[in-house]
C-alpha cells in the first residue's frame, strides 16, 4: 500500500515496551506462504581462503574491528559489522549460528546483533549479550535517525550464548528464537506494514564471538513478480488511494467512499483478493463508512479485512487480531453480541502474547469478550 494510507489510529499500532512474560507458544501460527531460502553463508569449512574470499565478495564491512579464520569458525572481534543488501518482501528470517565461547576469549562481555533493514529506513534488531552474570536477548526497532526503541527483553540464565539465534520479521511482527524455540515477540510501528526488507547485518558490537553461519529465508519481493497488467493496476491503486485519502481529509465522504471502493478493486487486481494490500484497502473503506455512520457497510468492509489478514498474515498475527477487535466493536452495535464475544476472545489470546496483559489493545479485546 502506498504511503498515502489514511493516518488513523486504528491503521497500525504504536510501539510499546512490554515487561510481562506472555506465553509465546500460546498464539496461533502466522502464515509464511512463499517463503524460501535466499542465501546461506557458512564459515566453518576447512578452506579458509575460499571462506575469506566469499566473505569479502558478499558482505561489506562497515565497522572494521577484526576477524580470524581457522579451526572451522569465523571469530569476529568487535566492533565489526557485516552488511549484505537483499531484495525481499515483508517476511524474513535471519539466522546466526553462534559457537561456544573460545577458551582463549578473555573478554568480560560479548554483544552481538542481528539486523533487518526495512525500506521505511527503519531497522528491526535482535541483540544478544553475555557477561559474567548471565546475559539477555533484546528485540528492538530503530528509527531512521538511529534511535532505538526496545520492545522486549528476555534474561538468559547462562552466560554462554551458543546456539542458532533467529530474528523473524513478519509485517511489523518481530520474534526472537533460539535453537527453534520462541523466547520473545513484539510488534513495531511499520507503515506501510508491507514495506520490503532491503538489507541484513550481523554486528559484533563488543567482545568476540565465533560465527559458524549466517542464513536468510524470506519472501521474494512481490513487486518484482507482478505482470505488466498487475503493475499498472498497482500504479492506479496507489493513485486512487492517495485521492481517497485527500477526499477523506477534506470531508467529502461520499466521494471518498467511491474512491476507497475503487482502490480495493484495484489492489485486489494487482496483488490478490486476500493480499495484505487488499486488507489495508478494505480497512480504509471501513474507516470511511464508519465516518459516514453506515454500520452495515462498515461491518462488511471490516469482515473483508479480517478474512484477508487471516489468509495473508495468519490468525496468529497481531494485525489480524486487531482487525477482529475492530469488527467485534461494530458487531456489538449491530446487536450481534455472541459473534462479537467470540471474535474478541480469540483476538485477546493473540494480543496478550504480542503486547502483554496491560496493553490498551488487550483491554479493549477483553471488554468486548466479557459476557
Amino acid at each position: 500500500m502506498s504511503r498515502a494510507l489514511f493516518l488513523l489510529t486504528l491503521a497500525l499500532g504504536l510501539v510499546h515496551s512490554v515487561s510481562e512474560a506472555a506465553d509465546p507458544e500460546a498464539s496461533p501460527a502466522v502464515v509464511e506462504r512463499g517463503v524460501g531460502e535466499l542465501f546461506e553463508s557458512r564459515f566453518d569449512g576447512k578452506d579458509t581462503g575460499a571462506i575469506a574470499a566469499a566473505l569479502l565478495k558478499n558482505y561489506r564491512v562497515t565497522m572494521p574491528g577484526g576477524f580470524e579464520l581457522g579451526s572451522g569458525k569465523l571469530i569476529l572481534k568487535g566492533p565489526y559489522t557485516l552488511v549484505r543488501p537483499i531484495n525481499a518482501g515483508p517476511i524474513a528470517r535471519l539466522k546466526a549460528e553462534l559457537l561456544p565461547r573460545n577458551a582463549s576469549d578473555k573478554s568480560a562481555t560479548s554483544t552481538s546483533r542481528l539486523r533487518l533493514l526495512i525500506a521505511t529506513r527503519q531497522m528491526a534488531s535482535l541483540t544478544i549479550r553475555r557477561d559474567i552474570d548471565g546475559g539477555e536477548a533484546r528485540l528492538a526497532i530503530h528509527s531512521p535517525d538511529g534511535s532505538e526503541k526496545v520492545l522486549r527483553t528476555v534474561k538468559l540464565a547462562l552466560a554462554d550464548t551458543a546456539g542458532t539465534w533467529e530474528l523473524a520479521y513478519h509485517h511489523g511482527y518481530l520474534r526472537s528464537l533460539r535453537d527453534g524455540k520462541l523466547n520473545a515477540q513484539a510488534v513495531a510501528d511499520i507503515n506501510p506494514s508491507a514495506a520490503p526488507i532491503i538489507g541484513i547485518a550481523f554486528e559484533q558490537l563488543e567482545g568476540e564471538i565465533s560465527l559458524a553461519s549466517l542464513r536468510l529465508s524470506g519472501l521474494l519481493n512481490a513487486a518484482a513478480a507482478l505482470s505488466p497488467d498487475q503493475l499498472e493496476a498497482r500504479r492506479q491503486a496507489q493513485q486512487v488511494t492517495a485521492r481517497a485519502a485527500k477526499l477523506f481529509a477534506d470531508g467529502k465522504l461520499d466521494e471518498a467512499a467511491e474512491a476507497a471502493q475503487e482502490s480495493l478493486v484495484l489492489w485486489r487486481k494487482a496483488t490478490g483478493q486476500s493480499s495484505a494490500d487488499a486488507a489495508n484497502a478494505a480497512f480504509n473503506l471501513a474507516t470511511v463508512m464508519l465516518k459516514k455512520a453506515d454500520v452495515e457497510q462498515t461491518a462488511a468492509a471490516f469482515s473483508i479485512v479480517v478474512d484477508a489478514r487471516r489468509e495473508s498474515l495468519g490468525a496468529g498475527h497481531p494485525l489480524t487480531a486487531r482487525a477482529m477487535v475492530d469488527l467485534a466493536r461494530i458487531q456489538v452495535i449491530q446487536n450481534r453480541s455472541a459473534e462479537a464475544r467470540s471474535l474478541a476472545t480469540a483476538a485477546a489470546e493473540v494480543l496478550i502474547a504480542a503486547y502483554g496483559e496491560s496493553h490498551p489493545f488487550v483491554s479493549d479485546a477483553k471488554k468486548l469478550a466479557a459476557p
